[in-house]
């Protein structure tokens, strides 16, 4: 161990230790002209008494991790990004992803399919589906309410009210005079 700099009251103002070990040392800070790198051969840990612990580049922070409950919060920047409870996990924004895989399922309040794509419907086995589209142009947003009862056999949907581009279907017996009815097959 070496030092190579002391103020008039003899502590070290630089130094640099070389060979040795430090068990339990208390550091206020590291500063280093190049880059740090801690290599452990088991864990790494990073305990905050704070509660926080935040990512910087030049002084600004760009992220944090924030223990609330036992339970992590990550910020971009100063802002909430992901909150998890658990196993679950709460996205404060918007998620740009290719392919989502869930094999339990997927839950909302809307799901909005873009581009007049196809809302699929798949098979047990995941090889053939039922597909619903949207025409290419839509003059009016509107909604279907799909009526709540089970249907009998030979029934089919008719709408049976338009108000406010919201059109309430109910299910009917297949015939002339019963209003608009969707018929699926070729």
């Amino acid at each position: 161990m070496s030092w190579n700099s002391y103020n008039a009251d003899g502590q070290v103002l630089q130094g640099v230790l070389a060979g040795a070990t430090l068990t339990t040392p208390v550091i206020a800070e590291i500063d280093s002209g190049s880059t740090i790198t801690l290599d452990a051969t088991t864990d790494i840990v990073l305990d905050a008494d704070g509660g926080d612990v935040f990512f910087k580049d030049g002084g600004t922070t760009f992220g944090s991790a924030t223990n609330t409950s036992g339970n992590l919060i990550i910020k971009s920047g100063t802002t909430t990004a992901l909150t998890f409870s658990g196993a679950n996990v709460t996205v404060a924004g918007t998620i740009g992803s290719g392919a989502i895989t869930s094999t339990a399922g997927i839950t909302g309040t809307q799901v909005d399919i873009l581009a007049q794509g196809d809302l699929r419907l798949q098979d047990n086995t995941g090889g053939q589906y039922i597909a619903l589209d949207s025409p290419a142009t839509v003059a009016t947003s509107y909604t279907i309410t799909l009526p709540a009862a089970q249907p009998a056999a030979g029934n089919a949907l008719k709408v049976a009210s338009i108000s406010s581009n919201v059109a309430v279907a109910e299910w009917g017996t297949a015939g002339v005079g019963l209003g608009m009815v969707i018929a699926l097959g070729g």
